[in-house]
């Protein structure tokens, strides 16, 4: 502990310096009669803030507002009902390895899911389907993000079209009708 010139006790019994402690801007006397550490306060110093906490600080605020600009909700429109469309989403979800599946509901056709990777970060992203008529379905895509390097929605719906083309059977192409059979020729006479 350091003794400091100023920090002199009120009583003239003792007449001597007592040690100070110093506690994060501020300098406090430990004289006893002025309370001990909860004693006079002798000097607060101002230091400088450190520039990379400042710069950290104002990242995260920039981001709260940025990242929400950015999160946008896609609408694609499939000629195929929502029940032959749902197989495969689910098949892209669980099978090109591109996404972390967070949640699946089959009676609600909504799932959420996450993708990126350590370099663009990860992204939750959330889908649902709804039926527009008997023979069409919207797929709603919500993505985090979708920029220059990321099309998230977008990849998405390509991976959709693959799978539902291989999962859908081609449909047949309608059955030539068999030729007019030739005119009977006119009997003789």
């Amino acid at each position: 502990m350091k003794e400091y010139a100023n920090c002199k006790s009120d009583s003239s019994l003792s007449g001597g310096s007592f040690p100070i402690l110093s506690f994060r801007a501020e300098t406090y006397c430990c004289d006893p009669h002025h309370g001990g550490l909860r004693g006079t306060v002798l000097s607060t110093v101002t230091r400088r803030n450190n520039p990379v906490k400042r710069i950290a600080i104002a990242a995260v605020l920039l981001f709260t507002v940025v990242v929400p600009a950015m999160a946008k909700t896609h609408k694609d429109v499939f000629n195929v009902s929502c029940t032959t469309l749902w197989p495969a989403v689910k098949d892209v979800l669980r099978n090109s390895g591109k996404y972390g599946i967070i949640g699946i509901d089959n009676t609600e056709m909504t799932a959420s899911y996450n993708i990126g990777g350590s370099l663009g970060g990860k992204r939750i992203n959330s889908l649902v389907l709804n039926a527009q008529g008997s023979d069409k379905c919207e797929l709603q895509v919500q993505t985090a993000y979708s920029g220059l390097i990321h099309d998230d929605a977008g990849d998405f719906k390509k991976r959709v079209d693959e799978s539902l083309a291989k999962l859908t059977p081609p449909q047949p192409a309608p059955a030539a009708k068999p030729a007019d059979p030739a005119p009977a020729p006119a009997p003789k006479q």
